[in-house]
Protein backbone atom coordinates (compact mmCIF):
# COMPACT_ATOMS: atom_id res chain seq x y z
CA UNK A 1 0.00 0.00 0.00
CA UNK A 2 1.64 3.02 -1.34
CA UNK A 3 1.24 6.32 1.15
CA UNK A 4 -1.43 7.96 -1.87
CA UNK A 5 -3.48 4.63 -1.56
CA UNK A 6 -3.29 4.97 1.75
CA UNK A 7 -4.86 8.62 1.57
CA UNK A 8 -7.27 8.10 -0.93
CA UNK A 9 -8.20 5.03 1.49
CA UNK A 10 -8.68 7.08 4.67
CA UNK A 11 -10.12 9.94 2.38
CA UNK A 12 -12.91 7.66 0.94
CA UNK A 13 -13.74 6.62 4.57
CA UNK A 14 -14.04 10.07 5.62
CA UNK A 15 -15.54 11.97 3.11
CA UNK A 16 -16.84 9.54 0.34
CA UNK A 17 -15.39 9.15 -3.06
CA UNK A 18 -12.06 10.75 -4.07
CA UNK A 19 -12.54 12.65 -7.64
CA UNK A 20 -9.26 13.65 -9.22
CA UNK A 21 -9.84 16.21 -11.92
CA UNK A 22 -6.88 17.25 -14.07
CA UNK A 23 -6.16 20.61 -16.12
CA UNK A 24 -6.88 18.70 -19.02
CA UNK A 25 -10.69 17.80 -17.60
CA UNK A 26 -11.27 21.25 -16.71
CA UNK A 27 -10.36 22.45 -19.79
CA UNK A 28 -12.45 20.21 -21.67
CA UNK A 29 -15.42 20.72 -19.82
CA UNK A 30 -15.16 24.95 -19.66
CA UNK A 31 -14.86 24.42 -23.88
CA UNK A 32 -18.11 22.22 -24.26
CA UNK A 33 -20.11 24.59 -21.47
CA UNK A 34 -19.11 27.31 -23.24
CA UNK A 35 -19.33 25.70 -26.62
CA UNK A 36 -15.54 27.08 -27.81
CA UNK A 37 -12.51 25.13 -29.30
CA UNK A 38 -10.04 24.23 -27.40
CA UNK A 39 -7.76 26.22 -28.95
CA UNK A 40 -9.05 29.26 -27.10
CA UNK A 41 -7.48 27.52 -23.89
CA UNK A 42 -4.04 28.31 -25.19
CA UNK A 43 -5.17 31.84 -27.48
CA UNK A 44 -3.16 34.67 -26.89
CA UNK A 45 -7.02 36.71 -28.04
CA UNK A 46 -8.00 38.62 -24.76
CA UNK A 47 -11.57 39.08 -26.41
CA UNK A 48 -14.20 38.24 -24.50
CA UNK A 49 -15.16 34.90 -26.26
CA UNK A 50 -11.34 34.13 -25.68
CA UNK A 51 -10.81 35.71 -22.20
CA UNK A 52 -13.61 34.59 -20.06
CA UNK A 53 -13.51 30.96 -20.71
CA UNK A 54 -10.24 30.81 -19.83
CA UNK A 55 -10.48 32.80 -16.73
CA UNK A 56 -13.01 29.80 -15.49
CA UNK A 57 -10.88 27.07 -16.78
CA UNK A 58 -7.92 28.79 -14.52
CA UNK A 59 -9.67 29.45 -11.87
CA UNK A 60 -11.40 25.97 -12.07
CA UNK A 61 -7.86 24.68 -12.32
CA UNK A 62 -6.93 26.24 -9.24
CA UNK A 63 -9.37 25.33 -6.89
CA UNK A 64 -10.11 22.09 -8.13
CA UNK A 65 -6.50 20.41 -9.08
CA UNK A 66 -3.09 20.31 -6.80
CA UNK A 67 -1.43 21.92 -9.51
CA UNK A 68 0.91 24.86 -9.28
CA UNK A 69 -0.03 28.19 -10.63
CA UNK A 70 3.10 28.09 -12.69
CA UNK A 71 2.16 24.08 -14.20
CA UNK A 72 -1.64 25.75 -14.83
CA UNK A 73 0.03 28.41 -16.73
CA UNK A 74 1.93 26.31 -18.52
CA UNK A 75 -0.92 24.49 -19.46
CA UNK A 76 -2.58 28.03 -20.68
CA UNK A 77 -0.30 28.52 -23.72
CA UNK A 78 2.44 28.94 -21.30
CA UNK A 79 0.93 31.95 -19.00
CA UNK A 80 3.03 33.26 -16.26
CA UNK A 81 2.06 32.18 -12.73
CA UNK A 82 0.74 35.78 -12.32
CA UNK A 83 -1.26 35.85 -15.14
CA UNK A 84 -2.76 32.27 -13.28
CA UNK A 85 -3.07 34.09 -9.95
CA UNK A 86 -4.34 36.91 -11.52
CA UNK A 87 -7.45 34.90 -13.41
CA UNK A 88 -8.18 33.56 -10.16
CA UNK A 89 -8.74 36.68 -8.09
CA UNK A 90 -11.05 38.02 -10.77
CA UNK A 91 -12.85 35.08 -10.91
CA UNK A 92 -13.26 35.23 -7.53
CA UNK A 93 -14.50 38.72 -7.24
CA UNK A 94 -17.27 38.13 -10.14
CA UNK A 95 -18.52 35.05 -8.03
CA UNK A 96 -18.73 37.45 -4.62
CA UNK A 97 -20.08 39.84 -6.79
CA UNK A 98 -23.20 37.31 -7.75
CA UNK A 99 -22.15 37.67 -11.22
CA UNK A 100 -24.03 35.41 -13.81
CA UNK A 101 -20.76 33.65 -13.96
CA UNK A 102 -21.71 31.49 -11.05
CA UNK A 103 -24.02 29.84 -12.48
CA UNK A 104 -21.40 28.84 -15.23
CA UNK A 105 -18.70 27.64 -12.30
CA UNK A 106 -21.23 25.55 -10.69
CA UNK A 107 -22.56 23.95 -14.00
CA UNK A 108 -19.27 23.02 -14.94
CA UNK A 109 -18.38 21.87 -11.22
CA UNK A 110 -21.23 19.42 -11.62
CA UNK A 111 -20.02 18.08 -15.16
CA UNK A 112 -16.91 17.64 -13.43
CA UNK A 113 -18.48 15.55 -10.72
CA UNK A 114 -17.51 17.99 -7.75
CA UNK A 115 -20.11 20.07 -5.78
CA UNK A 116 -19.36 23.54 -5.82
Amino acid sequence: LTPQDWFDSAWRLLDGPVIRVTIRDVQDAVCEHFDVPRIYMESARRTKNHYLPRSVAMFLCGRLTSKSATVIGRSFGGRDHTTVLHNIRVIEKMLALEHPINKDVKAISKKLGVIA
